[in-house]
């Protein structure tokens, strides 16, 4: 993990609102679900490189 984990929490404490919002709102459509998709890529990438 990299130094910065105080903020790498943070972003990942906003990265997971933002994956519950879509998931509780936009689930259904396909724009949605390739935004759901792609918030949850994104929070890999920001806890792992």
């Amino acid at each position: 993990m990299r130094p910065s984990s105080c903020l790498d929490t943070s972003l990942l404490q906003i990265a997971g609102g933002v994956w519950v919002l879509l998931a509780r709102f936009d689930y259904g459509t396909a724009a949605g679900f390739y935004a759901y998709r792609t918030t949850s890529a994104l929070v890999i990438w920001f806890v792992f490189y």
